[in-house]
């Protein structure tokens, strides 16, 4: 799949690197890249995402129990508050599902709606 990825950009009619520029302005693209980068050089989200394969059930929710907190740690120390944010860098690492996945993405986002500030 990475190699399809690698072709598609090879042929594309922009550069991704300037495109990823654009999106996300030059702080903010330093911001994310930097944030990746620690992601995945992270110990614990390393040994998750290479050793899941070879757990049991069980194994494997304690290893993702494990990842979501040190993924949350992370995500404090960097600064990174919105939820949707989370998961897009949960995905792209690719740590995702976390055990927190339903709670970021259906708990959150209704009391942030329907709840006031109180």
């Amino acid at each position: 799949m990475a190699h399809l990825l690698a072709r598609e950009r090879q042929q594309a009619t922009f550069d991704p690197k300037a495109m990823f520029r654009f999106l996300f302005g030059d702080d903010g693209a330093d911001k994310v890249a930097n944030i990746y980068k620690s992601f995945l050089s992270d110990k614990i989200l390393q040994s998750t995402i290479a050793g899941k394969a070879y757990l049991s059930h069980a194994d494997q929710y304690l290893a993702n129990a494990e990842a979501a907190r040190r993924f949350h740690e992370l995500c404090r120390q960097y600064g990174v508050a919105e939820t949707s944010d989370m998961y897009y860098i949960s995905i792209l690492i690719g740590i995702a599902p976390l055990p927190t996945d339903v709670h970021m993405s259906m708990f959150i986002p209704t009391l942030e709606a329907q709840a006031s500030p109180e």
